[in-house]
């Protein structure tokens, strides 16, 4: 299971990859239907296709959509996410040659 701290973590890890990028996207967007798959025992695989959108200047650009997947599970306090699966933010979301290190 990841704890709260790795969520936190893996987000800003995310996030300082987005900035690495010339320019950050003005959002991430679900593209199509969200998939949920019910595994019984109380747990499900919700999956969705992202794109990110960017302006540059009177234009919108939208990259190409990838799978984000999330492992949920139902405990005490309700529904929890367990896990989280994205895909790279360079490299993947955006060519890697784009990106700054």
């Amino acid at each position: 299971m990841i704890d709260n701290e790795e969520l936190r973590q893996q987000r800003r890890d995310y996030r300082a990859d987005m900035e690495n990028f010339g320019r950050q996207p003005s959002k991430l967007e679900a593209v199509g239907p969200m998939a949920i798959e019910h595994q019984g025992d109380d747990q499900a695989t919700v999956m969705e296709q992202v794109h990110a959108v960017c302006w540059d200047g009177s234009h919108l650009l939208t990259g190409d959509a990838h799978p984000w997947r999330w492992e949920l599970r139902k405990d005490d306090g309700g529904g929890r996410v367990w896990s989280v699966e994205l895909p790279s933010w360079c490299g993947v979301h955006v060519r890697p040659e784009l990106c700054r290190r």
